[in-house]
C-alpha cells in the first residue's frame, strides 16, 4: 500500500531491554554473507526441528521502540506461516506480534498480518516439521506503506539491517505480505544480509523448523541508525555499503559513527 511520507520527531535512545540486539551473537562469526542461496533445509515430513528440543524455550516479545516490536525464542521451534502461528516448545501462554515497525500508526499497521506465538500443543501431536533449518528464522513484513521509497527504507529495509547484519548471512528471512516486484527490487541488499532464498512465508504449505526464531525488526529513527544501540555498533555507512558491495559485511572497513 502506496502512502504519503509520515515522519514524526526523532525518538530518544530508551533504556535496553534484557536481551535486545546488542547483546546478541549468533555464534557465526567466521562466516560471511554471499550470494549463494543453497538450501539450509532438508524435506523430511515428521521429523523433528533441526537441533531438536533444546530444553525450554523462551520467547522474549518487547519494544524495542515505540514503533517496533521484537520477538526472539529459542528451542523446538515451529513456524506455519499459512496459519500465522509459531509453536514454541516450553511456553505457557500466547504472544501476538505484527513484525513491521510503525507501531505507532494504526492506519499501516491494518495493513500487517498479526503473527501468533504458541505453545506446542501436548494433548495433541505437534503439526509435524517438512523443512528442517539449521540457522535462525528471522520474519519481517512488507506490508504497511511499503511500496513508497520513503517507508522502505524507513519503516523495513534499515531496520532489516539493524536486527540481521550480525548473522553474518547465516539466517533464513521470512517474509509476510509478500510482493514479489518489491523482492525482486531489493534482492541484492537482502543477498548482503542472507545466503538463502526469501521464503514467502504468509503462502508456503510447509511447517518450517528452526532453532531460534526472531520476529519483528528494530527501528532506531527516520532512515537512520544508532551506532550505541546496534549489535557491532554499525552506522548508516555500514547500511550504504551493503547495498554498493558485492563482498559481505566482514570485508568492509569500519565506519566512524554517525
Amino acid at each position: 500500500m502506496n502512502s504519503s511520507i509520515r515522519m514524526e520527531p526523532e525518538e530518544s535512545s530508551p533504556a535496553r531491554t534484557p536481551g535486545e540486539e546488542e547483546e546478541e551473537d549468533d555464534g557465526e562469526n567466521g562466516a560471511s554473507a554471499t550470494t549463494t542461496t543453497a538450501p539450509a533445509v532438508t524435506k523430511t515430513p515428521a521429523a523433528v526441528a533441526a537441533g531438536g528440543n533444546r530444553g525450554k524455550g523462551k520467547p522474549t516479545c518487547y519494544m524495542t521502540s515505540k514503533r517496533s516490536e521484537r520477538c526472539d525464542a529459542s528451542g523446538d521451534i515451529r513456524v506455519d506461516g499459512n496459519r500465522s502461528t509459531i509453536y514454541v516448545s516450553g511456553i505457557d501462554r500466547e504472544w501476538k506480534t505484527k513484525p513491521y515497525a510503525r507501531y505507532h500508526d494504526p492506519v499501516a499497521m491494518a495493513h500487517v498480518r498479526e503473527y501468533t506465538l504458541k505453545p506446542l500443543p501436548e494433548a495433541a501431536p505437534a503439526p509435524a516439521c517438512t523443512r528442517n533449518h539449521s540457522v535462525p528464522g528471522f520474519l519481517f513484513s512488507n506490508g504497511g506503506f511499503s511500496g513508497n521509497l520513503y517507508h522502505d527504507y524507513t519503516d523495513v529495509l534499515v531496520p532489516l539491517f539493524i536486527s540481521t547484519h550480525q548473522f553474518r548471512g547465516r539466517v533464513q528471512f521470512l517474509l509476510s505480505g509478500m510482493k514479489p516486484w518489491w523482492v525482486a527490487k531489493f534482492t541484492p541488499f537482502f543477498r548482503q544480509l542472507t545466503r538463502y532464498d526469501v521464503i514467502d512465508v504468509d503462502n508456503d504449505q510447509e511447517v518450517h523448523c528452526f532453532p531460534r526464531i526472531v520476529v519483528g525488526a528494530t527501528f532506531h529513527k527516520d532512515m537512520g541508525v544508532d551506532p550505541r544501540r546496534s549489535p557491532g555498533h554499525v552506522s548508516v555507512v555500514d547500511f550504504k555499503c551493503a547495498w554498493r558491495s558485492p563482498t559481505s559485511t566482514r570485508t568492509r572497513p569500519r565506519s566512524r559513527r554517525w
